[in-house]
């Protein structure tokens, strides 16, 4: 009787895995071809099988739940699992493994397409009048002087995504902001910085591979230079909302 030993299973079981990847690499190609072409195919694999793994950890190892975990990192963010912006997420990923992978994936596609539609918009006019309000020609100023001002200036800016988040949230991100900031400069604009950063890229943007830009300028410069540091990640944010506007409005 023919059997295929230990070693050899696990030697099957690599070079399927390997050959999804590859798979996985094409299709975000497809799903965010901006990002694949900004970030470059070395750097999506590596965040695509960082991806996997971590799918991985929470049950999810058929190909359809696993992918759209990845697709996940996209959209939210790499840390989308442990992110206090998307709590229904991380209970969906932690719940009960009787429930089924496949059950708990679709319950996790539901909730994700309730968040898009409510903060997004149908069209995802509600993501460009946000933009708008903050590189277009209808930005608002901030006056604030501190952290207690940011969460009503986010309600303007962008009201459906602060409505769907709640208070209690968006006083955590602030929080986060604050706090990280506060390791570079302790001026409102930092903390402006840093809290929007967040809350639009996730919070752990600042170790992301899907924005080095962000890690990048941080890291440059002589000791000492912090308020250079934010002044250069601040203009490099507006460059990148500038650039996600434009590629927004040509997409609607």
């Amino acid at each position: 009787m023919f059997t295929i030993r230990g070693e050899q299973i696990k030697v099957f079981e690599q070079h399927a895995k390997k050959r999804f990847e590859i798979e996985t690499v094409l299709h975000i190609a497809e799903f965010s071809p901006r990002q694949f072409e900004i970030l470059g195919e070395e750097t999506i694999r590596q965040i695509i099988g960082s991806g996997l793994e971590r799918a991985e950890g929470y049950g999810f190892t058929n190909r359809g739940p696993a992918r759209f975990y990845v697709e996940l990192m996209f959209m939210l963010g790499s840390d989308f699992d442990t992110d206090p912006q998307y709590p229904w997420a991380a209970e969906l990923l932690r719940g009960h493994v009787q429930t089924g992978q496949m059950n708990r994936a679709d319950q996790l596609y539901q909730k994700t397409m309730q968040y898009i539609e409510a903060v997004a918009g149908q069209n995802l006019e509600f993501e460009r009048d946000a933009l708008n309000r903050v590189v277009g020609p209808v930005a608002l100023p901030f006056s604030g002087k501190d952290a207690g001002d940011i969460p009503p200036f986010f309600k303007k800016i962008y009201p459906q995504k602060c409505e769907f988040l709640g208070d209690a949230v968006l006083e955590e991100i602030v929080r986060l902001g604050v706090s990280v900031a506060g390791a570079y400069s302790r001026s409102s604009k930092a903390s402006l910085l840093f809290t929007g950063l967040i809350f639009i890229f996730g919070h752990g943007c600042l170790t992301d591979q899907q924005f080095p830009w962000i890690a990048n300028t941080l890291a440059a410069g002589a000791p000492g230079e912090e308020d250079k540091k934010i002044e250069r990640l601040y203009s490099k944010t507006r460059s990148y909302l500038d650039n996600a506007l434009i590629e927004l409005e040509r997409r609607m």
